[in-house]
């Protein structure tokens, strides 16, 4: 990952489906969500971190549990601020099946939903992006690249779900894959 190197470019406004995104790469980002027939909400809700920056992560996927930011390029301190947003709002949020999907174009990150406990501690894994497919309902869902995955959608945990592509590389290499190219 390329961490902390300047960002040079600001994004350029995008319409698609009557939303008005703030650069090509969140409308592109949109466009694969609906293409994956998941639900998205775009920056619906502001969250202001205990060292008092404030966060709009750009989607929620309400059916997955699940944010997902893009940047031009993930840096360290995208990553820092992101574990300091699921540590202090991940379980408060949606429950302790959240989890942080960070996309730009080359690079895909994934911070794994089982950080918080119900008493509050825990701390998030930082993995590779993974993409699975669930057996029951044919639903796409985010994952890390170990462990057991489940469904977010249907709750499905058969073990047998297909992982479609294991460390994914950016959004580039979603849409190849979704699009079957």
């Amino acid at each position: 990952m390329k961490y902390d190197e300047p960002r040079f470019k600001k994004g350029i406004p995008t319409l698609y489906k009557g939303i008005n995104f703030r650069s090509r790469l969140e409308a592109r980002c949109a466009r694969l969500l609906d293409e994956m027939k998941l639900k998205r909400e775009y920056e619906s809700k502001a969250f202001v971190l205990e060292n008092g920056k404030e966060l709009w992560p750009d989607f929620f996927l309400p059916e997955l549990n699940t944010w997902v930011e893009t940047k031009g390029m993930i840096t360290e301190s995208d990553i820092e601020d992101f574990i300091d947003f699921s540590e202090e709002f991940g379980y408060e949020e949606v429950g302790a099946e959240t989890g942080v999907v960070l996309l730009s174009n080359d690079e895909a990150v994934f911070l794994h939903g089982n950080f918080v406990f119900n008493d509050g501690t825990g701390a998030p894994d930082l993995e590779k992006l993974s993409l699975g497919k669930c057996s029951e309902c044919g639903s796409y869902f985010f994952a890390g690249e170990e462990g057991s995955y489940h469904c977010r959608k249907c709750k499905a945990h058969n073990g047998c779900h297909d992982m479609v592509k294991r460390e994914v590389g950016g959004l580039k290499d979603l849409i190849n894959i979704i699009r079957g190219n």
